[in-house]
């Protein structure tokens, strides 16, 4: 199932039956193993590969990820999309403990961080901004490089974001359910 304009913010969820016990269509799965895609302004996360999804799990994240995006005139603001992704990352992860993180931030499934795949959203009024990356982890500090990243961005109302909620819990309902 497609959800939304992929040149604007779409997710891509489906369930792949032959990754769940013997593939029998009348099998009643416990767990759902799957694919699911997040496309920013036609760019697909995660890129070329396809990550197995426990759709149990990642869909109902996604669904409570969306509805909390936080309202912040500062970050959503910053026009620089490379600044703006790096002033969410560090709102997430504070370059130093002395400040509070905000997980309210991330968009991605577990299983994106899991690969190095940010996906970041900050609302103001009734505007959401969608920032991607894939970064690279620098084990020497404990913290991705945050240089030279490529950033992908979207802007969509808050009505194409209900939208895309409602139809994705329903979706939810219909096959995890």
């Amino acid at each position: 199932m497609i959800v939304g304009d992929p040149y604007k913010l779409s997710v891509v969820i489906q369930n792949v039956r032959e990754w769940n016990g013997n593939g029998d269509v009348n099998s009643n799965f416990i767990w759902h193993n799957g694919i699911l895609i997040i496309i920013i302004d036609g760019m697909i996360f995660p890129d070329l590969s396809i990550i197995n999804i426990t759709l149990n799990c990642a869909v109902g994240e996604l669904i409570q990820n969306l509805k909390c995006i936080p309202i912040n005139h500062k970050l959503f603001n910053i026009g620089n999309t490379e600044t703006a992704f790096v002033g969410l990352y560090n709102s997430v992860y504070p370059p130093n403990d002395s400040k509070k993180e905000n997980l309210n931030y991330i968009i991605s499934p577990q299983e994106f961080l899991d690969k190095n795949i940010y996906i970041f959203a900050v609302k103001e009024n009734d505007v959401v901004r969608f920032l991607g990356a894939k970064l690279k982890y620098n084990y020497n500090s404990s913290r991705h490089l945050l240089r030279n990243i490529e950033v992908h961005e979207t802007y969509v109302d808050g009505l194409y974001l209900e939208n895309m909620i409602e139809e994705i819990s329903q979706w939810e309902a219909k096959y995890l359910k």
